[in-house]
This record gives C-alpha cells, sequence and structure tokens, in this order.
C-alpha cells in the first residue's frame, strides 16, 4: 500500500527515478528526525501528555526567605530531610543539611516513580517557620507532613525557605485623657515588629473594666483591618471583660525582612464614649498573640502553639 501510494504521489508530481530516490532518502530522515526528537523529549521529561518516570536526580535546598538580608550560614540552623517513594511510603533519601552540604542535598531517584515524589524539610526547632509550603499537595506520614514534588525531567529542584520566629515591641499603648463630653474617640497603638522575622496570625486581645463602648472601626496603617467581638449574651456592646480580636494579619504570616524594627500604627475608633464619665478610667488590657509552628507538622494548625508575645494596659480616662 505504501509503494502504491509513493507511485501515486510520483505520478503526481511527475517525479523521476533520481528524484524517487531523494523522496525515499527525504521520508526515511524525516522518521529518524522525529524518532530522535520523542526519544529526547521523553528522556529529558518534556513529552507533553506523557508523565516522566525516568530516572532523575532532586536538588533539595534550605535558604533564609527571599529578602533577609542575611546568609545561610548566619541565619539557618541544621534542617532535615525526608523523600519517600509515594508507591509504598518506604524512604529514597533522608538525613541533615548543614553549612557542611552548603544548604543543599542531591537525591538519586529511580526511574520507575510515578510521576512525583513526597519531600519533607523541617527546621532545627520551632523558632523557625517554613515561610512558603513546599508545594500545593501535602499529606501526613507518621507525624510529619510531606509535600508532593513532581518529577518531570531529569533535574528538578525544591528550596525550602525558612523564617525566624519574632516579636512584638509596644511603643505606645494608646493611653488617652479625654473631655468629659467624648462620644466618639480614637486611640493609636503604636508598635514594633522585630528584625529579620515574622509571626503567624499576630493578634491583639483586648478587653475593659466597664461595660457599654463599641468599637466603630480598626485600621492598621491607614488599611481598613477586621475585628471580632466575642459577644457572650448578643446585646452589640462591650461588656467588661468580653474579649475583642483584632486580627492584624489574618491566618497569614506578617514578615520584617529589613535588619531594623518596622513599625505599625493600629488605630482602634470607638463610638460610644458615654459609656465612662467624669473622673472615671478605662482600663483596656492589650494581649498580643502569635502561633509558632509544630517543626513537623507546619500550617496545620491544630498543631500549632499560641504564644503571648507582650501584654500591656491602656487607660482612657476623662
Amino acid at each position: 500500500m505504501f509503494e502504491k501510494g509513493l507511485r501515486e504521489t510520483e505520478r503526481v508530481l511527475g517525479l523521476k527515478q533520481v528524484d524517487r530516490r531523494k523522496l525515499y532518502a527525504m521520508i526515511i530522515l524525516a522518521v529518524l528526525i522525529i524518532g530522535v526528537a520523542v526519544a529526547i523529549a521523553y528522556y529529558y521529561g518534556v513529552l507533553p501528555g506523557l508523565p516522566y518516570t525516568g530516572a532523575a536526580t532532586l536538588k533539595i535546598f534550605v535558604k533564609p526567605a527571599s529578602g533577609l538580608p542575611v546568609t545561610s550560614d548566619e541565619y539557618l540552623g541544621p534542617a532535615s530531610y525526608w523523600v519517600l517513594d509515594p508507591t509504598d511510603n518506604s524512604t529514597i533519601a533522608s538525613g541533615s543539611i548543614t553549612s557542611d552540604d552548603d544548604w543543599q542535598k542531591e537525591v538519586d531517584i529511580e526511574a520507575g516513580h510515578p510521576g512525583y515524589v513526597w519531600v519533607a524539610v523541617t527546621p532545627p526547632n520551632n523558632t523557625y517557620y517554613l515561610y512558603k509550603p513546599l508545594g500545593d499537595e501535602s499529606v501526613i506520614i507518621s507525624g510529619i507532613k510531606y509535600y508532593k514534588v513532581p518529577i518531570t525531567k531529569k533535574e528538578v529542584s525544591v528550596t525550602a525557605y525558612f523564617i525566624k520566629f519574632g516579636n512584638v515591641v509596644i511603643e505606645s499603648d494608646g493611653s488617652l485623657t479625654l473631655p468629659a463630653d467624648t462620644e466618639i474617640f480614637t486611640t493609636n497603638i503604636i508598635y514594633n515588629v522585630t528584625p529579620e522575622a515574622a509571626l503567624y496570625n499576630l493578634t491583639l486581645i483586648v478587653s475593659f473594666n466597664v461595660t457599654g463602648l463599641k468599637i466603630d472601626y480598626v485600621t492598621l496603617n491607614g488599611s481598613t483591618i477586621e475585628f471580632y467581638h466575642l459577644d457572650k449574651d448578643n446585646d452589640d456592646v462591650i461588656d467588661a471583660n468580653e474579649k475583642i480580636y483584632i486580627w492584624l494579619s489574618g491566618q497569614d504570616f506578617v514578615a520584617n525582612l529589613e535588619s531594623k524594627n518596622v513599625t505599625y500604627v493600629l488605630a482602634i475608633t470607638y463610638s460610644n464614649g458615654t459609656a465612662f464619665g467624669e473622673n472615671e478610667t478605662v482600663a483596656a488590657s492589650l494581649t498580643f498573640i502569635a502561633y509558632k509552628f509544630d517543626k513537623d507538622l507546619p500550617y496545620v494548625f491544630d498543631e500549632m502553639t499560641k504564644v503571648t508575645l507582650t501584654t500591656d494596659t491602656a487607660y482612657y480616662s476623662k
């Protein structure tokens, strides 16, 4: 059939015997080129639609969070790593990554893998955060959180970025002395986040010694942020000792990537200043909290440790 089709092509194109040989040679050459291209694409894992299952080298890097003005040797502590075969969760490689390794490891992945491996990289203790997840998918195996790292070609890499757990320093608690007839007033709480560090889910908890105050809105450096009133009796006013939660970072990091303190101004506006009268003082209890990760289970909220960073009391008087 191929010969018949070729003769028909020759007839239509009016090819001579010498042209026929050239056509044969061109077809053979084209087949060879396509075959070699497909083989190379498969070998390097770039063939569309087909997962790469050949042998590979996985490079694991450990670095400070991007933007920190520090070197790895200055900032990091020994990290641990595990690489698992997802077909049976057996260990392909594990160990530590230190300055002696130049903060990187190479792991040989044998052919026959399903196109990915499970990887975990943990800091020496919970004074560090894994600043970014290693991947979009994860699984917990034997108390350690692993991330899915695709093996798509002969050489792939993954980087674990770490940042230290920080602290808050209160510069001003926002104490005020107000005119006797004040109804609406704003207090500014000024605080710093310590250098080259981060805090996860940074929150300010506020409570009062009087009943009747209302918070109208809250801004952080000029931008409105959310707060939550734990209103136990649903009367829409803040009773004595009821708590207000002000989310300063949400379920995310506030990070100071600089080598000096970064200052934040938290403005709380109250709309019911008549809740306390002349010669009366309101004591506003301020508590800053944040959460440390379990070093083996990053981003798992139930395994985080709530830490009280600092406390203070502001006084509003008339």
